[in-house]
C-alpha cells in the first residue's frame, strides 16, 4: 500500500513528525551534541520516502520512529526536551497546529529548503 491508501491527513502527521524531528537535529546539532551523521542520513531517506509517496507508511514511520528515539535519546541534555517531545507527540498525532509549528526553531529555514513541507505547514 502507498501514501495514497491511507490518505492526505496520514501523509500530513508523516510530514509534520518528519520537520520536527528535521529541527530537533538541527537543534541538537547547533547545541554541539554528538549525533551520529547516520541521523542526517536517515533523515533524508524519510524525506525522499515522504516525497515520492511509493513506499509504504509504515516503512517510514517505522525509520521515523528509530530516527525518534535516538533523537530524543541526545536531547535529554537539553532543558527544553520535555517541549520536543510535546511537540512530537502532537505532530504524531496530527496536533500540531501551524501557529505552533511556526515557532518551532529552525523550522521556517526548513520549510523554505523544502517545498513540500509547505503544504503540511499551511494546513
Amino acid at each position: 500500500m502507498g501514501f495514497r491508501d491511507y490518505g492526505k491527513e496520514a501523509l500530513k502527521k508523516t510530514g509534520m513528525k518528519w520537520s520536527v524531528l528535521k529541527c530537533l537535529h538541527e537543534t541538537l546539532c547547533d547545541a554541539r551534541l554528538d549525533v551520529p551523521h547516520s541521523i542526517n542520513t536517515d533523515l533524508d531517506v524519510a524525506r525522499s520516502m515522504i516525497e515520492t509517496r511509493r513506499p509504504r507508511i509504515r516503512d517510514v514511520d517505522g525509520l521515523l520512529e528509530w530516527v525518534e528515539g535516538k533523537l530524543v535519546e541526545k536531547a535529554v541534555s537539553l532543558e527544553d526536551v520535555v517541549y520536543w517531545e510535546d511537540l512530537l507527540r502532537k505532530a504524531e498525532k496530527g496536533e500540531l497546529t501551524r501557529e505552533e509549528a511556526m515557532r518551532v526553531p529552525f523550522m521556517e529555514a526548513l520549510i523554505k529548503r523544502y517545498e513540500f513541507l509547505s503544504y503540511f505547514a499551511s494546513v
